[in-house]
């Protein structure tokens, strides 16, 4: 099967893209802890029996968390650190929210139990600062090899204090055997999240 991972759906900016025939792809798994962004997910998923919705978010670990500011495009579980990603251009920030109580699975633990090594998998990042974390349970786990595209935006770069865990975990890629990562400072090129998107997918051929 051909299949899209992505971590971090938020209210599905992505799935604007990767729904498109042009794609194929037999199964969409959607990425987001935050109960404020699964009513416009449903959404989605009501018109498109691809699309499957999980309401935790993944890490290393099994673990209760807590998200600061739930449901903005910069929720993060990264505490006193939040990466504000300014209310003029987040519709969805809402200053007011508490911290949201989430759940966390073991990255390498879910994709082990849910998806076959033999299936194509393409896998979107887009968590304020989690990736850093999954990219090291997936890699510990072995499973990291069988992702064919692997899209990482590295936004632990936002919180100062852990600045130092995208160098460790790109030293990590480095040495892996197989290359199947891309970073998203040099594919998502593009004026919309759309196009880049799209440029993304283009260039591995998906």
């Amino acid at each position: 099967m051909k299949i899209f991972i992505d971590i971090g759906s938020h209210i599905g900016e992505t799935l604007e893209e990767v729904t498109k025939a042009k794609y194929s792809f037999d199964k969409i798994y959607c990425f987001e802890p935050s109960i404020y962004c699964i009513d416009e997910l449903q959404k989605f998923a009501d018109q498109d029996s691809r699309i499957s919705i999980c309401n935790f978010g993944l890490s290393k670990g099994n673990q209760d968390a807590e998200l600061f500011q739930p449901g903005s495009l910069g929720g993060t579980i990264v505490k006193g650190g939040t990466a504000d990603l300014g209310k003029d251009h987040d519709q969805s920030f809402k200053g007011d929210r508490k911290a949201e109580k989430i759940k966390l699975r073991d990255a390498n633990e879910w994709f082990e139990e849910n998806i076959s090594p033999n299936d194509l998998i393409v896998v979107k990042t887009n968590c304020e600062g989690s990736e850093v974390d999954i990219l090291d349970s997936l890699i510990d786990g072995n499973f990291m090899d069988n992702i064919y595209s692997f899209l990482v935006t590295f936004d632990i770069r936002e919180h100062k204090k852990f600045q130092y865990r995208e160098v460790e975990v790109r030293k990590r890629l480095r040495l892996q055997k197989v290359k199947n990562f891309c970073f998203s400072d040099d594919v998502m090129i593009g004026f919309t999240h759309i196009e880049r998107i799209a440029n993304w997918l283009q260039l591995f051929g998906v």
